[in-house]
């Protein structure tokens, strides 16, 4: 791989990085709006969507 390659693959994994860094940050936006949405229920439908909020603990906490 010549260094003009290297320096292309290196663009390309940033801006790969950074596009799945805003993926993530509008997935949990979403995931936000949802819960907000759902307030204190538990379960919710949305067409053929089944919503549901899981709570658990940390399992590291369960140790202590």
């Amino acid at each position: 791989m010549s260094t003009n390659e290297l320096e292309m693959k290196c663009q390309e994994l940033r801006e790969l990085q950074r596009l799945i860094e805003e993926a993530q940050a509008e997935a949990e936006t979403i995931k936000d709006a949802i819960k907000a949405h759902m307030g204190d229920s538990e379960t919710a439908y949305a067409g053929e969507y089944k919503i549901c909020l899981l709570y658990t603990s940390d399992a590291a906490d369960e140790l202590d």
